[in-house]
């Protein structure tokens, strides 16, 4: 899934499908202030990546690539 790229080393990963690995991230989150900080900092920080505007301008780009007959990481764009 998608996470891994955009939460990168900012979170715990558990399998949603399997009740202890997801109690075991949550505990470990609990019971581990500085884990907790740190994971936090990272959050924090790679949140600064992101934002409307680069998203809003992202799509437009892409867009008019599409609109052009443009191509997209080598390959022709059709719509």
């Amino acid at each position: 899934g998608p996470m891994p790229e955009i939460l990168g080393d900012a979170g715990r990963y558990f399998n949603p499908e399997v009740v202890s690995t997801v109690v075991d991230a949550v505990v470990e989150l609990v019971e581990n202030e500085s884990l907790r900080a740190k994971l936090a900092q990272n959050a924090w920080s790679k949140a600064h990546a992101y934002s409307w505007e680069g998203c809003a301008e992202q799509t437009f780009c892409f867009l008019a690539q599409i609109a052009r007959g443009g191509y997209h990481n080598g390959k022709r764009l059709h719509v």
